[in-house]
């Protein structure tokens, strides 16, 4: 093995060895004008691995948050000031602000899970199952659950139809969550929708003309890994294909899996990077089963939402390259504005509705991009609260509510705008068909 070699795996070791030490900061930059982000592509080639944005570079004037740990603090800062990039340490030491939220979940759930405990609480993965099932056996008529996938750590991940029984082929929404393993508060959003459209009567009429399919968990291997070892680990927890990184750098960035425009934008083919999109797109189990169940019901899907943290933002497609917008681009602007004046009619919460390549960066082979790409109508990423990386990922629980009451009328909007526009469909294509034109030219006639 050669020197450069022995001495980047000790680097990935430091760097991707478990967060829950004393020494990570997270330092905020902004840069002003686009020539700098090659300055920071730079700095992903010295350092011999890509940088943790927390919250990613996205235009000038904007702050992006780097996870580093207190070595690499040193030389990053010293490397941004002699290139005149401005820079601040916003949070020194995290695991302080990890103990609080350690000691939360040290508290088992008990019992028979309610709102309450949605509201106050991240549970764990058995606990959001568990949640599940309960449902399904309280509401048997519009509660359905079923299987979906199988993790690489062997756990069973499934989701929950939510509608009354229908003759008809009901227009679907998808809603998943947690594909990125460290973004806890998707899990909770997901829950809530769940059991306010089962325990809500207002939603019975929206219920008997369309199915919501939500999967709470996608991620379940990264998540209870980011519960137990290592708070910030976004990827999924399989074995690397690459033998000399088999044990040191485990998963894949699910949300770079999707085989569309697979490998190319926005990805590392390095699997000790954070956006390692694997060696070929639906390597993943999770990834795999999921996009056969979305593909299975397709013609019935009219909307798709992606929950991810942090940012406040509703992001629509093409995210594979900048400058790159489906032709019912309008359509989609539309909705995704209706969605964010409805979570601001909330609490006042503004989410800022934008392309996701143009305001938030290039990034192939993801969900929402995929969903779109097969003909599902309306597909969007939903990054939820807040918008800075003090709390961020590290959302605490007293924020539950508040994040997922606001994201909830958001979907609800979403949900019944399907609607409407199905019911519309419908109509015209009675009123378009060929024995209700004959009658009415001969009336005309």
């Amino acid at each position: 093995m050669t020197t450069i070699h022995l001495v980047l795996l000790v680097t990935i070791t430091n760097v991707f060895a478990s967060i829950d030490t004393p020494n990570y900061n997270v330092l905020r930059l902004v840069i002003t004008d686009e020539s700098q982000k090659d300055v920071l592509r730079k700095l992903d080639d010295l350092l011999g691995y890509r940088i943790d944005y927390l919250r990613e570079v996205r235009s000038p004037d904007e702050p992006a948050d780097m996870l580093l740990n207190d070595e690499d603090l040193l030389y990053v800062q010293r490397y941004l000031n002699q290139e005149g990039i401005q820079n601040e340490i916003v949070v020194r030491n995290i695991e302080r602000e990890l103990r609080r939220e350690r000691r939360a979940l040290n508290e088992p759930v008990s019992g028979e899970i309610t709102l309450d405990t949605i509201l106050k609480k991240y549970l764990s993965f058995d606990d959001q199952m568990t949640m599940l099932f309960q449902l399904s056996q309280r509401f048997p008529q519009t509660a359905d659950v079923w299987h979906v996938a199988t993790s690489s750590e062997n756990r069973n991940i499934f989701a929950i139809k939510i509608g009354y029984p229908s003759t008809l082929k009901k227009p679907i929404l998808w809603i998943d969550a947690g594909i990125h393993a460290r973004e806890w508060i998707s899990h909770s959003v997901a829950l809530y929708v769940i059991w306010q459209l089962l325990h809500d009567s207002s939603y019975k009429r929206l219920l008997r003309e369309i199915d919501v399919i939500v999967v709470p968990n996608t991620n379940p291997d990264g998540y209870e890994f980011s519960r137990e070892r290592n708070r910030m680990w976004r990827k999924t927890r399989s074995n690397s294909t690459v033998s000399r990184f088999s044990q040191l750098c485990s998963g894949v960035d699910a949300n770079r899996n999707y085989p569309f425009h697979f490998g190319e934008e926005g990805v590392s083919h390095w699997p000790c990077q954070e956006t390692y999109c694997g060696r070929v797109a639906l390597s993943e189990p999770e990834v795999m089963g999921l996009a056969a169940a979305i593909l299975e019901r397709k013609h019935q899907i009219r909307g798709y939402i992606a929950l991810h943290s942090f940012g406040q933002d509703i992001l629509y497609p093409w995210g594979h390259k900048i400058n790159e917008y489906p032709p019912d681009v309008e359509d989609l602007k539309s909705m995704a504005n209706g969605i964010a004046s409805a979570i601001y009619s909330v609490y006042g919460t503004q989410y800022r509705v934008s392309n996701s390549a143009d305001g938030l960066y290039p990034a192939s082979g993801a969900a929402d991009d995929w969903a779109k790409s097969i003909g599902i109508k309306y597909s969007f990423t939903f990054e939820l609260s807040p918008t800075t990386m003090s709390p961020g990922f590290i959302l605490p629980e007293a924020y539950i509510p508040r994040v997922t009451r606001e994201a909830m009328e958001g979907i609800v909007y979403m949900a019944r705008r399907i609607r409407a526009e199905e019911v519309g469909r419908l109509l015209n294509d009675i009123l378009t068909s060929r024995p209700i034109r004959r009658r009415a030219q001969r009336r005309i006639g």
